[in-house]
């Protein structure tokens, strides 16, 4: 008999949110799959609680903590002021506070072997999103929104794909520049990436890919494995873009002509106003908040223009159109004000710094690869609130990925605490046996 784990239910919750989409569709069920991972999410939280306690969470989190409190303060605060139905509001905490509760179980239960155990199966993971993703488009004759590989081939799928390619790309360079991975799998797991984000037509991977690969060259070790890094990338880019203008000719215009992106990135082709990704601050001012400065602080409240397969707020049937749950910086920004915002992006910023704190160019260790790599992911996570949405159910994977650095430190603070009182036990025992 198999004795179930605490740590399973992590494993249990990221497979759900990964291959849910191709579970649903295969098998024809209810899109309440995803709310069984937001109730085995809840059950690792309490157990995470009862056997660990909150002893993990207090050390070395004090400034999320307390970036966290704030954000919450200001949600609540939002409610009120508008005086949010609290059938909303819940709706509210689910879709936004979920992966806060998931990150503190990861950060108390889970150990440094996990997180070694994880990265073992990544590969594996990354292989099998390449082979779906081929078939999907050869087999299939899907394209583009509809191509997620394990994500599945729903509309909006490959959203999910830009979540995991970009977690991967930061981790598989990082482990190149640490000496954890070779050249030529990292070759390799670049060319998967850019073949994926070509029959996905990812045009915002190519930014991704600039700004991940840029960030590590600058923070990383200078050596001839960076340089090398340096020139295959530009090689790659080069290859990607080759790729993009064999299958999608017209988004290279998009992405090298200033004229055809505005166009793009206006979407002035829908002939409406709508939320875009260089236009969510000026269509909130414009037609949300206006002068009025309090919802400009804060919000119309927390679930105010939530929206689900069971409650639909007044906001949504409202201004639903405008697409703004398409983008999470424009979600939060509605709901609890530019104040809100800030404190949301602020949380990535401190545990990027936090990360950060312990790499040490002297070192080439699996743990100073992650203390790298998650900087970078922190950033792109910033970043692709404007591109697309993180308040999804792939949302788990970014703050599974945040609470690493927090984990290793918890198990090496743990190994340094054993050895300073063996050494000490050591010394008592040296002493008594001269005599002394």
């Amino acid at each position: 008999m198999v004795k179930f784990k605490i740590s399973y239910f992590a494993w249990i919750i990221l497979f759900i949110v990964s291959f849910g989409a191709l579970i649903i569709t295969q098998f024809n069920i209810s899109k309440a799959l995803y709310f069984v991972a937001d109730g085995v999410n809840v059950l690792f939280f309490v157990f995470a609680v009862k056997y660990k306690g909150f002893k993990e969470i207090k050390k070395g989190l004090t400034a999320f903590n307390i970036i966290l409190a704030l954000y919450a303060v200001v949600c609540i605060l939002g409610a009120i002021i508008n005086s949010v139905a609290f059938s909303y509001f819940l709706l509210g905490i689910r879709n936004n506070f979920r992966y806060f509760l998931f990150f503190y179980s990861c950060v108390m239960v889970l150990e440094k072997h996990h997180i070694q155990m994880f990265f073992k199966f990544l590969p594996k993971l990354y292989w099998l999103n390449l082979i779906l993703s081929v078939f999907q488009k050869y087999v299939m004759n899907l394209t583009n929104d509809y191509i997620g590989g394990i994500f599945g081939i729903e509309q909006g799928c490959n959203g999910s794909s830009t979540i995991f390619l970009n977690i991967c790309l930061a981790i598989f360079t990082s482990h190149y520049i640490n000496k954890q991975l070779s050249l030529f799998r990292l070759t390799l797991y670049t060319f998967v990436y850019f073949i994926i984000t070509v029959f996905a037509e990812l045009k915002g991977n190519y930014i991704f890919f600039v700004l991940i690969i840029a960030f590590e060259l600058i923070i990383g070790r200078k050596s001839r494995r960076t340089v090398m890094l340096g020139v295959g990338s530009l090689i790659a880019f080069e290859l990607g873009i080759y790729l993009l203008s064999i299958f999608f000719p017209k988004s290279i215009e998009v992405l090298f002509d200033l004229d055809a992106a505005t166009h793009y990135m206006n979407a002035t082709y829908l002939r409406r106003v709508t939320f875009t990704r260089n236009a969510i601050f000026d269509v909130a001012n414009d037609y949300f908040f206006g002068d009025r400065w309090i919802l400009s602080l804060f919000g119309f409240g927390l679930g105010a223009c939530e929206m689900s397969s069971f409650l639909v707020t007044p906001f949504y049937a409202a201004y639903g159109d405008m697409n703004y749950r398409q983008y999470s910086a424009a979600m939060i920004l509605l709901q609890n004000g530019y104040v809100g915002l800030i404190l949301f992006f602020t949380l990535f910023v401190v545990i990027g710094v936090y990360s950060f704190r312990y790499y040490d160019k002297r070192k080439s260790d699996f743990n100073n690869s992650l203390y790298m790599a998650i900087p970078a992911i922190a950033l792109f996570a910033i970043f692709n609130n404007f591109y697309a949405t993180l308040l999804v159910d792939m949302g788990y994977w970014i703050w599974f990925v945040l609470a690493i650095p927090f984990i290793i430190r918890k198990s090496e603070d743990r190994k340094e605490l054993l050895k300073k009182r063996s050494d000490f036990l050591e010394n008592r025992t040296c002493i008594y046996a001269a005599g002394i």
